[in-house]
């Protein structure tokens, strides 16, 4: 088996090397991607019946990782994570991670992926952390009714939100952070319940609502900047 050469990064959940190598993709510039870090000018093709046979593809295999880990998980007590590693993937349409259950406790990587197409975790249960780190996301966002129950949290550092973001109702019982991210368009985090909020060094080019949100903890907006 070939082994991806895309360059991850190492967080706490996993190391810095592709766990999807197994899904073939093919060679670029001389080196081996799997099919999910193969270069996203590749995967979009001019012909609507090959765009279309791509994204079949793309979606059968992220579903077929979601499945495994609802399959895993019956194996496995309900004290234990399974990490759902998506870092680095490049999304060309729209994905709905709404389809994992709550029965899964577990945490999510999307470090370093890019969302082209709108993404939906509406409702998602997780039970550990989430990593959102270094993420583009060229569309506009669902996190509506999120719940992170992890004590690290969910973390969106040095990502970019390039449309409107919905944050409604999320219940984040650890921390939620946003350090060094920017926010192009509306972001609603309205009738959310939120423990600790930390925006450092955070730019925010158009409107943020707060209202009916319930802040337990602390909120730090420091060097945030509000270029209305």
């Amino acid at each position: 088996m070939n082994q991806c050469k895309a360059q991850l990064e190492n967080t706490f959940l996993n190391s810095g090397e592709c766990p999807h190598s197994d899904f073939n993709g093919g060679e670029h510039n001389g080196k081996y991607f799997c099919f999910f870090h193969f270069p996203l000018e590749l995967k979009n093709l001019k012909d609507k019946e090959k765009d279309e046979e791509v994204r079949r593809i793309i979606y059968n295999k992220i579903n077929e990782l979601i499945s495994n880990a609802n399959s895993d998980n019956k194996e496995r007590k309900a004290t234990d994570k399974i990490a759902l590693d998506f870092r680095g993937l490049i999304f060309p349409k729209e994905i709905d991670f709404t389809t994992i259950t709550q029965q899964i406790y577990t945490s999510i990587d999307c470090s370093g992926s890019e969302f082209y197409g709108d993404v939906r975790f509406k409702s998602m249960d997780i039970h550990g952390d989430a990593l959102f780190n270094n993420v583009k996301f060229n569309c506009s966002p669902t996190f509506s009714n999120f719940k992170v129950r992890g004590s690290f949290g969910v973390h969106f550092n040095n990502s970019i939100f390039n449309e409107d973001v919905n944050f409604q109702k999320v219940d984040i019982p650890g921390q939620i952070v946003f350090n060094n991210t920017v926010f192009k368009h509306d972001v609603n985090f309205g009738g959310g319940k939120l423990t600790k909020l930390q925006m450092i060094n955070t730019q925010i080019h158009k409107n943020i609502n707060f209202i009916g949100t319930n802040f337990i903890g602390d909120a730090e907006f420091n060097q945030t900047k509000f270029r209305l």
